[in-house]
């Protein structure tokens, strides 16, 4: 993690070196100004005349240099942070792209929550926590000495507060970080049962027993959320509160019986003056040094969440050094006694044997979790496969680079999946051209579904089956040479479904087609079928009744 956090911080080395630089600056300055009013006020207030004016107009310049400099340190604080939260939020983003997609669904929450909330810690923690704890502890051990060269006495009832301090810090930072981490889980939580209720808002709405479910799942969560927001704040509270108490009996102790050292004479006004502005900059770092300390630890538990997402497995690539330049040419495909797993336990597919070539329709079927999916998933390299269990023209499925392996590959779901909202991006009409498809039949196709959607701007305005048939048409229309389809019609009118199946069979002498189904009246003679049984094995033309003509 050590190693991460270094290699974000160089990518700016100048700006955090410019603002560290600032930072001291501005503690110089600080530490300063009680001195300079000291030796100001001792040295000229009462021997000149006429030097109110001049003094005044010193003490403005310096006050106006100090309130530039406190100007610039937030906006280049602000300035790194922005850079560092956009550079990694797009590593993110490639790790989601690059990672296993069961990581990136066992952690959906955690992932949003982190790009969210978490990252900005990444940077602030070295800026705003770790600069300033040291600009702060210096500021802090420069006041102590000048407060015992004040007076030794005074000096000695501000330090004895000391490990009181140490008390507080050790007892209230374990319990910040404790509970900020359970208030992320807390978080986390929340955010997948928000996405679950919407996700199945419809069936929610009736009163069925799920609707309790999901309601009292959602209302564990917020009261969750609120006890730990709550218990930060308590414990937030209850420092601060300690602190501001100490510092009230320890200031007017000094002030008491600095008023009777003046009486005396035992300490000038001006050194008075200047003793109590220190000893509001003693108390101030004191507080300031426990609050980042505490700080730390929070920041701590956000920065493990994002370096543990950056540590996600990446997907393997070609195993070949010339895997970019294999490209699919036919897309035939031979499978060879494969085995399936998922998370390394479950055994979903084993001794899989298919062959799926062009010029029929390769329908798969079987009955629900027996594996067609993640037959599927093992063939767009979703899931990790096995060397020489998949064939793609006769090479072994993990010798192609992902990218030239998947962007060969048309892919539409039962429940279609879009990156964008807006259809017109989905899929551009406009711009699908001949030359763009290479193939005349598809462009037709395509085309003649276009005022489908012309009435139609948002993808939440489509009804299930239109949403089916833009995935499939968007699956067309970069022409793949394989084209992968797990249940596509199953929410399509049967006029609709049967207009495309229709078309597939034109165009399967061009593109492997490999289609799920439920439906045996789908199915041609001529077809070739790979039937998966819950006993795993393959059979060919399994289908126990009279199969329909188109």
């Amino acid at each position: 993690m050590i190693n991460f956090l270094f290699s974000l911080y160089k990518r700016q080395m100048r700006k955090i070196t410019c603002y560290f630089v600032l930072l001291l600056c501005l503690t110089v300055l600080n530490t300063s100004i009680p001195l300079i009013f000291k030796f100001l006020f001792d040295k000229f207030l009462f021997t000149h005349n006429n030097i109110e004016s001049v003094l005044l107009i010193i003490v403005i310049l310096i006050l106006i240099l100090f309130a530039v400099l406190n100007f610039i340190n937030p906006l280049l604080n602000n300035r790194i942070i922005n850079n560092s939260n956009i550079y990694l939020r797009r590593m993110l983003m490639k790790k989601i792209q690059k990672g296993y997609i069961l990581n990136v669904h066992q952690n959906k929450g955690k992932i949003l929550q982190t790009i969210e909330n978490d990252v900005p810690y990444c940077q602030s923690i070295l800026t705003s926590i770790i600069f300033e704890l040291f600009t702060i502890t210096l500021s802090f051990c420069i006041v102590l000495v000048i407060l015992f060269n004040m007076n030794l006495q005074l000096s000695l009832y501000l330090v004895i507060t000391f490990p009181i301090y140490i008390v507080l810090y050790i007892v209230f930072g374990k319990k910040a970080e404790f509970i900020n981490e359970q208030y992320l889980f807390k978080r986390d939580s929340l955010f997948n049962n928000i996405n679950n209720i919407i996700a199945n808002i419809s069936i929610l709405k009736g009163g069925i027993k799920v609707n309790r479910d999901f309601h009292d799942e959602y209302e564990e969560d917020i009261k969750g959320i609120y006890k730990w927001y709550n218990k930060q704040g308590v414990n937030s509270g209850f420092v601060a509160f300690c602190y501001s108490l100490l510092q009230g009996i320890i200031m007017i102790l000094v002030i008491v019986l600095g008023t009777k050292m003046v009486i005396t004479k035992q300490l000038t006004i001006g050194s008075f003056i200047a003793f109590i502005m220190y000893s509001f900059n003693f108390f101030g770092p004191v507080s300031q040094i426990i609050g980042s300390l505490i700080g730390m630890k929070i920041a701590i538990v956000s920065i493990k969440r994002v370096y543990s997402i950056l540590s996600f497995s990446d997907e393997i690539e070609g195993d070949l050094k010339n895997s970019h330049s294999l490209k699919i040419k036919e897309g035939i495909i031979n499978i060879n006694n494969l085995n399936c797993s998922i998370d390394g336990s479950k055994t979903i597919l084993k001794g899989v044997n298919a062959n799926f070539k062009r010029g029929k329709i390769n329908f798969i079927v079987g009955e629900n979790g027996v594996g067609k999916t993640t037959l599927l998933y093992s063939i767009f390299r979703l899931y990790q496969v096995e060397k020489n269990k998949i064939f793609i023209d006769n090479i072994d499925l993990n010798e192609y680079s992902l990218n030239n392996l998947r962007s060969s590959i048309g892919f539409a779901f039962q429940n279609p999946q879009f990156i964008h909202d807006e259809i017109k991006y989905i899929l551009n009409f406009e711009s699908i051209n001949r030359e763009l498809l290479s193939d005349e039949t598809i462009y037709d196709f395509i085309q003649n579904f276009k005022h489908d959607f012309d009435d139609k701007k948002n993808i939440n305005e489509l009804s299930g089956g239109k949403k089916q048939l833009l995935s499939f048409l968007y699956s067309l229309s970069s022409f793949p040479k394989i084209l992968i389809l797990d249940e596509p019609f199953s929410n399509m009118d049967d006029k609709t479904k049967h207009d495309c199946i229709g078309f597939l069979r034109t165009i399967c002498d061009k593109i492997t087609i490999l289609l799920i189904t439920h439906n045996n009246e789908d199915i041609l003679s001529t077809d070739n079928v790979v039937k998966l049984e819950k006993n795993l094995k393959r059979e060919k033309n399994a289908i126990n009744r009279k199969l329909s003509n188109y």
